[in-house]
């Protein structure tokens, strides 16, 4: 049988094992030989009793050409637009990112130096949705050998990411804020990413390469270079627009910008914001801010903004819930502890409450920070 033969009968029977792809990764083996391909993702799937990998034996007189036609097929049958692993034998076919460039429809990851070793660990990265820039970095570091991470030619979307330290599914909440105050129109992605995982891969995150990320919103700073970091105090209590700007730096019509202002009002309330974000009794921490804030600005005769005390607002709920949840407590200093005491027993005194109701205890770190919020703003 020709070779171009064994490639429509191999697509057609592929077509026949399609599975409901649920937004996973795919992944194929491609080795000449009768059928190593086929005993290396035999072995793979069984041990990790699940199909992970399809499979291509070629003759040795495969071309790289009749390679690429196979994979053109692949992407017919399959989605591959949430990305596709390719483990290959030979170094020749790691020229198939380039040939494949303009057609392919996702990430597409190809690792050299197949082994049965290779595609069992590859295959749990992938059954634990490790993202696929990922397994290209961790294969290079276990088992080292050669890879290539090739990303689809497109227009990169506008996204805006959001993030908080108390977890993804604050974020996620935060996301869907977002998603309802932006007009569709617009094509902005909104994508909620851990917050450890944003600080330890920064711009190596996968949504950096696919997207044109305008700024991140959240609870804490990652600190990624060149990204506009917007608190969730100065989103919720920004009087101007120069949020806006930071967000929608490519917006110039003025009546798109009063739409997603106002609907940012309103979606971005006090109360709406802290539902979002914490697991507490949103009624009773507004309230206990809000006596705490009374109780400070009578002792200090200091008035406090509207900023200010949005911002109070916001930190002291994600506070509570973070010293609830026994996570190490904020590491704060200062850069200018100098005559401070004064205004620190007055924060901590009005904070009695707060320590009595929720039974935790605010440490120096938090009052530092506090006394920023109230005094240095």
């Amino acid at each position: 049988m020709e070779v171009s033969d064994q490639l429509v009968l191999l697509s057609y029977l592929l077509s026949l094992e399609i599975e409901d792809s649920n937004n996973e990764q795919h992944a194929i083996i491609l080795a000449h030989g009768f059928s190593t391909a086929s005993s290396i993702a035999d072995v793979a799937n069984r041990f990790l009793n699940h199909k992970i990998f399809d499979a291509f034996d070629m003759p040795l007189s495969t071309s790289v050409n009749q390679v690429k036609e196979f994979l053109l097929h692949y992407f017919q049958r399959q989605d591959c637009h949430n990305g596709l692993v390719i483990l290959v034998d030979m170094g020749s076919l790691m020229s198939l990112p380039k040939l494949l460039k303009s057609a392919i429809p996702g990430p597409t990851l190809v690792l050299n130096n197949v082994s049965t070793q290779e595609a069992i660990f590859v295959g749990e990265m992938i059954q634990k949705k490790v993202t696929i820039d990922s397994i290209g970095r961790q294969i290079s570091q276990n088992l080292l050998p050669d890879y290539e991470l090739t990303y689809p030619i497109i227009k990169k979307s506008p996204m805006i990411i959001t993030t908080c330290h108390t977890g993804i599914g604050s974020a996620k909440q935060i996301k869907k804020l977002l998603l309802n105050s932006i007009p569709k129109q617009l094509d902005y992605k909104i994508e909620a990413v851990d917050y450890n995982y944003l600080k330890k891969y920064g711009k190596h995150n996968l949504l950096f390469n696919q997207y044109s990320v305008k700024a991140i919103i959240g609870t804490n700073n990652p600190e990624i270079a060149d990204i506009p970091f917007i608190s969730l105090e100065q989103l919720v209590s920004s009087t101007d627009q120069t949020i806006l700007k930071q967000l929608f730096p490519t917006v110039t019509d003025k009546t798109i910008l009063a739409v997603i202002n106002s609907q940012l009002i309103q979606n971005l309330s006090i109360e709406r914001l802290l539902s979002a974000i914490t697991i507490l009794d949103v009624k009773k921490v507004i309230h206990s801010v809000s006596e705490m804030i009374g109780q400070l600005e009578e002792v200090t005769n200091h008035h406090l903004t509207n900023n200010q005390q949005a911002t109070l607002y916001v930190h002291i709920s994600s506070l509570i819930e973070r010293l609830i949840r026994n996570e190490p407590p904020l590491v704060y200093t200062p850069t200018n502890p100098e005559n401070r005491l004064q205004g620190l027993q007055q924060i901590k005194r009005s904070l009695n409450d707060i320590e009595t109701g929720y039974g935790v205890t605010i440490g120096q770190g938090e009052l530092n920070y506090l006394y920023d919020i109230i005094f240095d703003a």
